[in-house]
C-alpha cells in the first residue's frame, strides 16, 4: 500500500483575525468584540466555548445583548423544548435569539436537531460549542471564533485547534473563512501519535503482547493483579472472565478492591438482587455501597446520584418536566439531569455490570442483577426508544407513537434495526398523521426519515 498525493490545495482559505491582541485578556472588550463580530453580518458562526462553564457565559452575554428574532421556526423549537424539557432552561431564550448550543452532554437528538437548524438558511445564526462539535458532526460556518482557548480543564493544543478552525468557511458558499481569535491560539506542534498505558487498565493487559509499550514496573503490576486474583476467584474463572472481556470499566484497582471486599465480607453483599424489584426504595443502600467503591467521575455528591437513579426508573412514564420536579427537592435541574443521565447509563452500568460478574463468581448464590443492568444502560427506556436517540427522534415523541399504537416499543424483541425497518414500513405520511402530534414533532419526524429513508439507487444496486 502506498499514498499517492492528488491535492496540495485547500478548498476554502481562512482569514485570520488575531483581536486577542487589542483585547490583551480584558473580559469587557473580549464581550464587545465578540458582539461586534456578531454584528457586521448576519452570518453563520460557531464560536468555540472550550469549557461548559463557558457555554453558561457565552449564553448569559447573548441572552441579555440580543432580542429575540420572531423567528417562526426558531420560535417553534423553543416552544417545543419548554414543553418538553424545562421553560427555565437557558437554551429556550437563546434559541429564540437565533443560537444554538452543542455539546456532549445533550441528548443527542437535541444536538442533531440544533445542526439540522444551524445549517438551515432560515435557522440558527450561531451555535456555542465545546470541541463537541468536531467529534463526527458534520458542519461548518462562515466565521469560527475562538473565545477560549482550553479543552476543558486543559490547555487547547495545536492538533484541535485546526480542527476547530477547519470549520471555517463552506465549499461553493464561503470559500473565505473567517476566523476571529478572542485568545491566544496554541503553538504549533509535530502531533504525538504515542499514547502511553495508564495504570488503571494494566489488568486487561497482556504483558508478553504488549512488552514493548510497557515499562518494567507495569509489568510487574500486571503480574502482581493477575497472581491476586487468581487467589480470589481461581485461575480458571479469572482467565475465562479476561479471555471473553467480561470486565467493562478497565480499572483493575476496582475490580481488585470489590473481588476482595467480596471474598472477605460476603454477607455486607447480601441483598443484591433487590436491585432486580419494581421499588426503586429498596435500591438505596445496595446503589449508595457500589457509588462509594468507585470514588470520582460521578459528576454530584453520592446521594444525588442514588435519587436521580430512583426518579429516571420512571423514565419511560413520566415527562421530564415531572422528573425535574422531583429531582428539585435534591437540587438537579436540567444541566445536571443530563450530565447523570449520561453518567448512570453509561458508567454505573458498567461498574454495576463487573459487580455483578465477581458476584457471581465469589458468591455464587443464584443472584443475577443483569436485567437491573440493562434497564439502567438504556436511562430505563424501552431499547429501541434510547437508541433511537441517536438518530435524532427524541423520547417524547416515541412516547406520543406509542400511546397512539403506531409502533409497540414496549416489545421486548424490538431491536434497532427491527424499529427502523418499522418506521420505513409504515412510512413518513402514515407517522405524520399520528394524533397529537405538534408542528414541531413533525419537523423532528421529517428529519428523522431523511436519515433512515433508503435511497432507490442504493435500493436498486
Amino acid at each position: 500500500m502506498r499514498f499517492v498525493e492528488m491535492l496540495d490545495f485547500n478548498t476554502v482559505f481562512l482569514e485570520k483575525h488575531d483581536i486577542y491582541k487589542e483585547i490583551n485578556k480584558d473580559e469587557e472588550l473580549k464581550t464587545r468584540a465578540l458582539l461586534k463580530i456578531l454584528d457586521s453580518k448576519r452570518t453563520k458562526s460557531l464560536i468555540y466555548a472550550g469549557t461548559y462553564t463557558n457555554i453558561d457565559t457565552l449564553s448569559t452575554i447573548l441572552t441579555v445583548h440580543r432580542e429575540p428574532l420572531n423567528n417562526p421556526l426558531l420560535d417553534s423549537f423553543a416552544a417545543w423544548l419548554s414543553t418538553n424539557y424545562s421553560p427555565h432552561w437557558p437554551l429556550v431564550n437563546l434559541v429564540r435569539r437565533g443560537t444554538a448550543i452543542h455539546n456532549g452532554q445533550l441528548h443527542r437528538s437535541i444536538s442533531q436537531i440544533q445542526v439540522k437548524l444551524f445549517d438551515e438558511e432560515e435557522g440558527f445564526d450561531n451555535i456555542i460549542s465545546t470541541s463537541s462539535i468536531i467529534e463526527g458532526v458534520n458542519t461548518s460556518a462562515e466565521n469560527v471564533i475562538l473565545w477560549k482557548n482550553k479543552l476543558g480543564a486543559r490547555s487547547l493544543n495545536d492538533f484541535t485547534y485546526k480542527n476547530i478552525i477547519g470549520r471555517g468557511g463552506r465549499m461553493f458558499r464561503h470559500f473565505i473563512g473567517k476566523i476571529y481569535l478572542l485568545e491566544a491560539p496554541p503553538k504549533e506542534e509535530t502531533t504525538q501519535l504515542e499514547i502511553p498505558f495508564p495504570d488503571e487498565i494494566l489488568g486487561d493487559l497482556d504483558e508478553v503482547r504488549y512488552s514493548d509499550s510497557l515499562t518494567n514496573e507495569q509489568v510487574s503490576k500486571i503480574i502482581a493483579f493477575r497472581d491476586e486474583m487468581y487467589g480470589l476467584i481461581g485461575k480458571p474463572a479469572y482467565d475465562r472472565l479476561k479471555k471473553e472481556n467480561v470486565f467493562q470499566i478497565s480499572n483493575s484497582e476496582f475490580i481488585k478492591t470489590v473481588a476482595r471486599g467480596m471474598k472477605d465480607n460476603p454477607d455486607e453483599w447480601n441483598g443484591l438482587a433487590y436491585l432486580n424489584s419494581d421499588d426503586p426504595e429498596s435500591w438505596g443502600r445496595l446503589l449508595y455501597k457500589i457509588i462509594v467503591l468507585q470514588p470520582g467521575g460521578w459528576d454530584a455528591q453520592y446521594r444525588k446520584v442514588v435519587a436521580f437513579i430512583k426518579a429516571i426508573s420512571k423514565n419511560w412514564t413520566a415527562t421530564i418536566p415531572e422528573l425535574l420536579e422531583e429531582l428539585d427537592e435534591h437540587d438537579i435541574g436540567i444541566d445536571l439531569f443530563f450530565k447523570l443521565e449520561r453518567v448512570v447509563s453509561f458508567k454505573f452500568s458498567a461498574v454495576l455490570s463487573d459487580v455483578n460478574e465477581l458476584q457471581k463468581e465469589i458468591i455464587n448464590k443464584g443472584v443475577d442483577v443483569a436485567p437491573f443492568i440493562s434497564k439502567l444502560s438504556h436511562a430505563f427506556l424501552p431499547s429501541a426508544v434510547y437508541q433511537l436517540e441517536e438518530y435524532g427522534l427524541p423520547r417524547m415523541v416515541s412516547k406520543k407513537l406509542q400511546r397512539n399504537n403506531v409502533i409497540n416499543f414496549m416489545d421486548d424483541t424490538l431491536t434497532l434495526d427491527m424499529a427502523i425497518r418499522v418506521f420505513q414500513r409504515l412510512g413518513k405520511e402514515r407517522v405524520l398523521a399520528t394524533p397529537t402530534l405538534d408542528s414541531f414533532d413533525k419537523y423532528i419526524l421529517e428529519f428523522f426519515y431523511d436519515g433512515i429513508t433508503i435511497d432507490k439507487c442504493a435500493q436498486a444496486a
